[in-house]
């Protein structure tokens, strides 16, 4: 078959979908639907990716895809996501490059496994793909959490013939599938694919890191703000819900309204990853547990890192839309799933948690997105909840000596600036002591009266405990925090107004070239 005999077959199917989808009144796909082809085309060991967009029609012009790649090889995704953004494919539909890396390459990512396991329809044979390999996307590639995918092979000895479906995941694939509509109300052509005896393919579960927040939270109104009676006679459960379930770079991020939070390791759905995927996941949970500390404007909420809440890997259950409660959680979670089977008490219910409002839980997720690329404020972020945790913990000296780290970041960080601006040398620079830095960022106006005042007694306690080894006391271990979350949150603030800067800078820039 030529790609127009291929492109024919594809847009009877496609143009039922997208009808079918469209319908408000047959579908929850709230996005414009957008859908793309992908073509696995393989020689021996080495696979060539042809990617077709469906904008209005396939057509027989496609985006080929520098290759062949051999897919034996780690750096396989590297090479394909690079390749991929240098194309013109996807530039209508993202702004952000690292949106085609982390999503394309994940849902690729997640398909060679099926091109490289012998199966029963003998995909591979004595090292050669003999057939062409398919998946159709449907839904909108980096906004919606609902997605659909079909996925079919094409036998080169039956080309002639009707497209052979032979695989799909419009259940069980990538992605979140979110949609209601019942198999009778599909369109003939996606139930025959979904029908057919060989489309078993179970993707059975995805590693997650995972655990319940500490000290417990309550995301939204509690129950019994509008249900009185009820909240005593049924158990916790009843009011249980996912409120977030995003994708960002890549990573499932699942919240709970109880507190619980999951971020996966991957997107594998065989359950495998690397030991430093389970590392940087560790350090992303640190990341979201320190954005969602320092999210309360006026002060900050009661929030632990890792060294107190543990999070243990355990597997998400795709087909059953849910993780194994009795699987892979420490011993706080495994009380906190306890809860949810009983009824709540009120007065209890008042006094354990804290309640945050959604628009927190927005916050943290847009800042999320920002920092997890920027390790230098990600390092800070870790020192701060670190920070509080050994203070929680009556651990004064080990809270102390971290939030002084954080104050000393900042004054040399705006010092740093400060010289910068005014083009000083690196002898000149050495002259000034740390007084004469920290009087002068006061007369400019950058450190307040108040912080300058708790500075010099902050000074007098690093010193006393590190010349005449006096223990630091709970007073001073719980000011040096709250300067230091101050002066964190005032550098977040101050890389949030250079993006703003660097903005209009650009908008001006623009406007002038236009007159």
């Amino acid at each position: 078959m030529t790609n127009e005999d291929y492109a024919k077959i594809l847009n009877e199917l496609v143009d039922s979908i997208r009808s079918k989808l469209q319908d408000p009144d047959q579908s929850e796909l709230k996005h414009p639907l957008q859908i793309v082809l992908i073509w696995f085309r393989s020689t021996k060991n080495d696979i060539q990716f042809l990617l077709f967009n469906h904008e209005k029609k396939f057509s027989d012009k496609t985006f080929v895809v520098s290759g062949p790649y051999n897919f034996s090889r780690k750096n396989v995704l590297n090479n394909l996501g690079a390749d991929i953004q240098k194309g013109k494919m996807f530039q209508s539909f993202i702004n952000n490059e690292n949106v085609i890396k982390a999503d394309l390459k994940r849902l690729i990512r997640i398909n060679i496994p099926y091109l490289k396991k012998d199966l029963k329809n003998k995909v591979i044979k004595d090292g050669v793909l003999n057939k062409s390999y398919y998946l159709i996307y449907l839904g909108n590639l980096f906004d919606s959490p609902q997605k659909v995918f079909f996925e079919f092979f094409q036998q080169k000895e039956l080309e002639k013939k009707k497209i052979d479906a032979l695989g799909n995941s419009l259940i069980n694939g990538l992605g979140v599938v979110q949609t209601k509509t019942n198999l009778e109300d599909l369109p003939t052509e996606v139930q025959d694919f979904i029908k057919q005896p060989d489309l078993d393919m179970k993707a059975s579960k995805i590693p997650f890191l995972a655990g319940y927040i500490h000290p417990p939270i309550w995301i939204g109104n509690p129950p019994y703000f509008t249900d009185q009676e009820r909240f005593y006679n049924v158990p916790l459960n009843t009011y249980i819900k996912t409120v977030k379930y995003v994708e960002i770079f890549g990573r499932r991020i699942i919240i709970m309204n109880d507190g619980f939070l999951a971020i996966s390791i991957n997107g594998n759905l065989d359950g495998q990853f690397e030991h430093s995927e389970m590392e940087e996941t560790y350090k992303l949970i640190d990341l979201f547990l320190s954005l969602l500390l320092i999210s309360k404007v006026d002060g900050y909420f009661e929030v632990y890192s890792t060294r107190e809440t543990e999070f243990y890997y355990t597997d998400y259950n795709m087909q059953k839309d849910t993780f194994i409660e009795n699987h892979g959680f420490s011993s706080y979670s495994r009380k906190m799933f306890e809860l949810r089977q009983k009824t709540p008490s009120r007065s209890q219910f008042q006094s354990i948690r804290t309640c945050i409002d959604p628009l927190h839980i927005e916050l943290v997720l847009i800042r999320f997105k920002t920092f997890s690329k920027l390790d230098i404020i990600q390092r800070s972020l870790k020192l701060l909840i670190d920070s509080y945790t050994h203070l929680i913990r009556l651990e004064f000296v080990q809270s102390f000596i971290l939030s002084w780290v954080l104050i000393e970041q900042y004054l040399n960080y705006e010092w740093d600036l400060y010289l910068d601006q005014r083009k000083i040398s690196k002898n000149e620079k050495k002259k000034y002591t740390a007084n004469k830095k920290i009087n002068r960022l006061f007369q400019l106006g950058i450190l307040r009266e108040a912080d300058n005042r708790e500075l010099s007694r902050l000074r007098h306690t690093r010193n006393d405990f590190m010349h005449e080894i006096r223990l630091v006391r709970g007073n001073g271990a719980n000011k040096s925090f709250k300067l230091a979350l101050r002066f964190v949150k005032k550098r977040i603030d101050d890389y949030y107004e250079s993006l703003s800067q660097e903005f209009l800078g650009h908008k001006l820039i623009n406007e002038e070239d236009l007159r």
